[in-house]
């Protein structure tokens, strides 16, 4: 069995047109190219619409918005790799600093939620000079993500309750 990438019942090593259904396979004007991919792969078209610049047109491209000429798509889910969002948080996965978000959660532009925000601005591993130190960077991260409307007080609060119970800054014994 052969992959048939747009289903058009034609397998992709014999499709002219393998990003867009064409089970007549025509070719008007026997470049190879299929007449449903013609304006997808043809930047240099003027009626050509590619909004990423990428020689893919729009109508064709896994990723219309973002650059990516090989138009990997892994996954083979119509959205190519470079514009995938896994954790449906609304920022890219190439530029998600956090991209375990929960579902739903508030995240910031960096795609972090706010306990997520707190764990990257002041990372438990790091060589604090004491508990105190660890604990008022946390306090004063989560007045950052308070003011911005990422955390409630109530969970800044727990947040805060935490840090404070936590071995973080600790010198071991």
């Amino acid at each position: 069995d052969q992959l048939d990438s747009d289903s058009d019942g034609v397998g992709d090593a014999c499709d002219v047109c393998v990003t867009t259904a064409d089970p007549g396979q025509q070719d008007s004007d026997n470049d190879g190219v299929g007449d449903a991919c013609d304006l997808c792969v043809n930047a240099a078209d003027p009626d050509q619409n590619d909004g990423d610049s990428d020689g893919v047109g729009d109508a064709c491209d896994v990723c219309p918005n973002v650059f990516n000429p090989g138009q990997a798509d892994s996954d083979n889910d119509g959205v190519g790799d470079a514009c995938s969002d896994s954790d449906g948080d609304g920022v890219l996965d190439s530029d998600d600093a956090c991209a375990d978000t929960e579902p739903g959660a508030t995240t910031d532009s960096d795609g972090c939620s706010g306990a997520q925000a707190v764990a990257l601005t002041c990372p438990c591993e790091d060589d604090w000079k004491n508990h105190g130190a660890y604990v008022k960077c946390v306090a004063h991260a989560l007045d950052d993500l308070v003011d911005d409307g990422l955390l409630t007080e109530d969970d800044a609060d727990a947040i805060q309750s935490a840090a404070g119970s936590s071995d973080c800054g600790k010198k071991n014994k």
